[in-house]
């Protein structure tokens, strides 16, 4: 059965809310053409400063906290901690490898979705990443075959099939972004860091790069 994984793993996870005016005409309330270019003189200085307080907020940042729970088509995931605005690199030959966000979740698939999961309560570490080859030849890495090792003795394959591609052969000065999923028995309030593992990458006569590659990562 192939799953969408933004509906099983995230579902509806911020809601965006506008606020609506009403225009009422009133002859009262006309401004005059001087008026009128005065405000909008106003209105261009606020944008701008505006402009550049959002400039200085990263706005990749999720919207889900500990505590939130997402209902999805797959399951349900409580939110248990989040490491934000995390942008570690590390640089393994022409890569650079970026974690930008990590996530520890508990799920609960439905029903029938407990077989393909191999179990009714799962811990879930999500990976926020950034992968780039800063070469123009081919490369190959592969951080979406990555191992999660935690604090409580579980060491965890990532799960391939409902990451994003993240790896493979990178032609030329690419960049891949996306998440990376890991299921583990337990509870995940009981982790409080991981490691995460990624074997180095190599070049096209699959040449290594080096030294494997390491995070540590708080919760």
């Amino acid at each position: 059965m192939k799953l969408h994984k933004s509906l099983l793993l995230f579902g509806a996870s911020a809601l965006m809310l506008a606020a609506c005016g009403t225009n009422e005409e009133s002859s009262e309330n006309e401004n005059t053409a001087e008026e009128a270019e005065t405000e909008e003189v106003a209105d261009d200085t606020v944008n701008e400063a505006e402009t550049e307080e959002n400039d200085e907020t990263d706005t990749d940042t999720p919207e889900q906290e500990a505590g939130d729970v997402i209902e999805a088509e797959g399951g349900t995931r409580t939110v248990i901690a989040t490491n934000y605005n995390i942008d570690e690199e590390q640089e393994n030959g022409p890569f650079t490898i970026t974690v930008k966000n990590a996530q520890l979740s508990q799920f609960q698939p439905s029903e029938d979705m407990v077989d393909f999961f191999g179990g009714e309560d799962l811990g879930m570490v999500t990976l926020q990443l950034e992968v780039v080859n800063n070469s123009e030849e081919t490369n190959l890495i592969y951080p979406d075959q990555g191992t999660v090792v935690t604090d409580t003795g579980q060491q965890i394959d990532a799960e391939l099939f409902l990451s994003d591609d993240l790896g493979g052969e990178f032609y030329g000065e690419v960049t891949k972004t996306g998440d990376v999923f890991f299921f583990f028995d337990g509870q995940a309030e009981e982790v409080s860091n991981i490691r995460y593992l990624i074997n180095s990458g190599t070049d096209e006569d699959f040449e290594s790069f080096g030294e494997d590659i390491e995070f540590s990562i708080d919760f």
